[in-house]
């Protein structure tokens, strides 16, 4: 009988490989950590400082403000004084991956005194007196009361903060309080429980990786490599920081002693060959009985839950699915960049390349031929920050209506705000904006095919209207967002006409000089005799299925008037669920999956990149 100590499995499969790092994989992490270095990714010692002393400092005014707003409730002071009160990071910040210009997610966590409105109204009034003065702790200062996540937004001494909010059923809220306590959601609101879930989540998936050093500068590459890859948004329908955090994690228990140079090339190589929508875990999910008003992910009994593309469920109860915004667009563009990503990583063990080749900028802009402009306008600096919000919150519906009514169509948005100078319209006030962007391209060229816009175009404007509408402060019917000035404006247009501002540097890359002795060749094969045979020019591909975009401003009224193709019925796939007897490569593709997939397809053209 074997008495050895079996090592602690990580997840809800074995390993895949536990072999030790050699020498060469030790290198290239060095070689990694340099790449890294110029593109601020690490914080300096001073800044670590820094960020400890606004969170001291902001912990400091959450427990003055209990104190004194339970006091005013006409509680004894002894009361007051016990209650206590914490802040509780979460996200990069908690999980030590923030970068240098990162921002901080916080939860202010109160007992049951006191509640969202005190958090909305006098908590607020204290951070609003605090942007007083020549020298304000507090700037950009602005609440979302009426949020999905009820979130305070500001900056406190040069850094960017989120703060949420939640009201524990506990007359005490001590600094060693164990957040990751199921039995605390059980008498919570419903929003109370997803900002608390914040840093359940965090805390769960760091208990689950099985080196957090590895793990954190992984994490740190995939970010970096995320964001300038334009795939890092959730509003926008591609994963989030904590989804990010949640594969790199799932990598990590695949390999529990490799070094972050193989974790990169490793989490490439299993999420290329990852065969969605099968669902990425960390962790068992927990069957409890504690909060119905909330489910728990399940595509068996959920239809809304099998519809999901890309599922990456969080590790804390309630489970859920922290990438229901994934499109089929977004998930196709992501397939691609794993590709990518692995033929890169592969180079790199050769020698080919270099780290940083891995990260290079997104040519977002130079890849598709047609776009959708969406702007966001204000009479106020100030109102355009949470309209701009509420504008950029619908555009991932708007593109997803764009597909259902175009399916063979690709809408792609570009996951970053364009904050653009101000305009005077022609009553003579001045207009701020913001703009966003969506690349259109067709899945397939071997049918002409119409761009119908109209229909997403009206439901977009309605929902952004319905929901600047609606009251953000239930006790207050009159708090609607909705302010004199704001309007949305939506605008099709080429890749020529794109403004010089979305190119890096704000500079448009210059077109190639045309060959003058082609153009001789054609000079003398048109002087040739009739009866030369000529070839027929090559068609554009992107022309044949974009000619009918011409720009102009597509308000509701606009309407691309060409025959629409009959929608093409696909076979939904079957999501299965895991359990702990399955082989450590589930959800991986077989080789025969792979090898089919390199097969090149039958018939047709995809549109050249």
């Amino acid at each position: 009988m074997d008495n050895r100590a079996q090592p602690k499995t990580h997840g809800i499969t074995k390993p895949i490989d536990l072999s030790e790092p050699t020498e060469k994989d030790l290198a290239q992490t060095e070689k990694l950590r340099t790449a890294l270095d110029p593109f601020g990714v690490f914080e300096t010692d001073e800044q670590k400082q820094h960020r400890q002393t606004v969170i001291i400092k902001v912990v400091e005014i959450v427990k003055t403000w209990v104190r004194d707003a339970i006091i005013i409730k006409g509680k004894p002071e002894q009361v007051a004084s016990s209650a206590g009160g914490i802040i509780s990071a979460f996200g990069s910040y908690r999980l030590g991956v923030n970068d240098k210009n990162g921002d901080i997610d916080a939860l202010v966590v109160a007992p049951v005194h006191i509640d969202r409105a005190d958090f909305f109204s006098s908590f607020l009034k204290i951070l609003e007196e605090l942007s007083q003065g020549d020298e304000p702790l507090v700037k950009e200062l602005h609440a979302v009361p009426g949020a999905f996540v009820p979130v305070i937004k500001l900056e406190f001494m040069g850094i960017e903060m989120d703060l949420l909010f939640c009201r524990l059923a506990l007359d005490k809220v001590p600094d060693n309080i164990d957040l990751t306590n199921v039995e605390l959601i059980r008498n919570l609101d419903k929003k109370c429980v997803l900002s608390l879930n914040g840093t359940r989540v965090t805390d769960t998936i760091l208990s689950l990786v099985p080196k957090q050093e590895h793990f954190r500068l992984t994490l740190r590459t995939i970010k970096l490599w995320a964001k300038r890859r334009a795939i890092y948004s959730f509003v926008l329908g591609y994963p989030g920081g904590v989804a990010w955090a949640m594969m790199v994690a799932r990598v990590c228990q695949f390999y529990p002693n490799a070094c972050p140079a193989t974790l990169l090339a490793k989490f490439f190589l299993v999420f290329k060959l990852w065969e969605w929508p099968n669902p990425v875990m960390l962790a068992e999910m927990q069957n409890l009985d504690i909060r119905n008003d909330m489910p728990q992910w399940d595509p068996r009994s959920n239809e809304h839950d099998a519809n999901h593309k890309m599922p990456i469920i969080t590790p804390a109860y309630p489970n859920q699915n922290a990438t229901v915004s994934v499109t089929d667009s977004t998930l196709w563009v992501m397939k691609k960049e794993f590709e990518r990503g692995d033929i890169i990583c592969k180079q790199i063990a050769k020698g080919e390349k270099s780290w940083s080749e891995l990260w290079e900028r997104s040519t977002f802009f130079l890849d598709y031929k047609h776009f959708v402009e969406i702007t966001a306008f204000s009479f106020s600096q100030f109102d355009l920050l949470t309209y701009a919000g509420l504008v950029q919150s619908t555009i991932r519906k708007f593109a997803e209506r764009v597909m259902e009514k175009n399916p063979k169509i690709l809408a792609i948005p570009y996951p970053k705000e364009f904050s653009r100078d101000p305009i005077e319209n022609k009553n003579g006030q001045m207009e701020y904006r913001s703009s966003w962007y969506l690349a259109l391209r067709a899945k397939d060229t071997n049918q002409k095919l119409a761009v119908n816009l109209d229909p997403a175009i009206k439901a977009f404007k309605n929902d952004v209207d319905i929901k600047a509408s609606r009251p953000q402060d239930i006790r207050d019917p009159e708090s609607y967002l909705w302010k004199e000035g704001m309007r949305n404006e939506l605008k099709s247009m080429s890749r020529n006409s794109l403004p010089d501002y979305v190119f890096p540097n704000g500079e448009r890359p210059k077109k190639k000089k045309k060959d003058k002795s082609k153009g001789e060749k054609r000079k003398r094969e048109a002087q040739e005799p009739a009866e030369s045979v000529s070839k027929e020019p090559a068609k554009d591909p992107e022309h044949e299925v974009f000619g009918a975009l011409e720009e102009e401003s597509m308000e509701p009224s606009a309407k691309v008037q060409e025959e629409v193709p009959p929608e093409t019925v696909t076979k939904k796939p079957k999501v299965e669920m895991p359990d702990l007897d399955l082989d450590p490569s589930w959800g991986l593709k077989s080789d025969k999956a792979k090898d089919e997939e390199q097969k090149p397809a039958k018939g047709g053209l995809s549109l050249k990149l």
